[in-house]
């Protein structure tokens, strides 16, 4: 299994039945479920993060009294409103099923940080 990252699409998708889903990527640097968006203009955007102060922190005290590594994640961080472009380079798979349960992959091809195309991959199944 392993960390991933989540990502949504304003950019038309090929298959618009997956057009308003969120989606999981493990292409991207941060790998501790941040979230990623690719804009109507194709740019990749990570929304950035900020430590939430101990006070503000439901559970820090009993997880802390725990002795084990939860305090540090017990709401430790959160999302601000800010998104920062990502200047992504390469190819960025991403995957989820929609309403309809239906699976869905697709890979988007960036380059110098702009979106050249996103391709639905074919299903395995036959």
């Amino acid at each position: 299994m392993g960390a991933f990252d989540y990502l949504t699409t304003e950019y038309p998708l090929p298959k618009p039945s997956f057009q308003n889903e969120i989606f999981q990527t493990k292409d991207t640097e941060a790998q501790f479920l941040a979230n990623h968006k690719i804009t109507a203009e194709g740019r990749l955007l990570q929304q950035l993060t900020e430590i939430v102060p101990e006070a503000e922190r439901p559970r820090y005290r009993e997880y802390l009294a725990t002795g084990t590594l939860w305090y540090l994640a017990a709401g430790s961080i959160r999302n601000t409103d800010n998104w920062v472009d990502a200047n992504y380079d390469g190819d960025l798979c991403f995957y989820g099923s929609n309403e309809a349960d239906e699976w869905g992959e697709f890979v988007a091809h960036f380059q110098a940080g702009q979106l050249q195309s996103i391709e639905e991959v074919p299903s395995s199944e036959a």
